[in-house]
């Protein structure tokens, strides 16, 4: 089990959702795109994955890529520490 899913499992009273999805290149550079647009401070954002905190009708927040997800997930929900992985 990856650390997302984790997340989605933290507790059976957890409000955390995960959502993975997975495209072709030529997708992703439309994806981006429309993500980049959605999501404040994610206008500069290129890479794989593109990590966000919200829901539809609240405002989203951008947390980063891959390592800022780790730090993320470890700080906010004390996932991801050897202890919890």
């Amino acid at each position: 089990m990856n650390l997302a899913e984790r997340l989605d499992t933290t507790s059976s009273q957890s409000n955390i959702q995960v959502e993975i999805t997975a495209h072709s290149r030529a997708e992703w550079q439309e994806r981006i795109k429309e993500l980049t647009k959605e999501i404040p401070g994610a206008e500069d954002h290129r890479t794989s994955p593109v990590i966000w905190e919200g829901c539809t009708g609240k405002p989203f927040q951008f947390i980063g890529g891959y390592d800022n997800f780790m730090h993320h997930a470890r700080k906010k929900h004390s996932v991801g520490k050897e202890r919890n992985v």
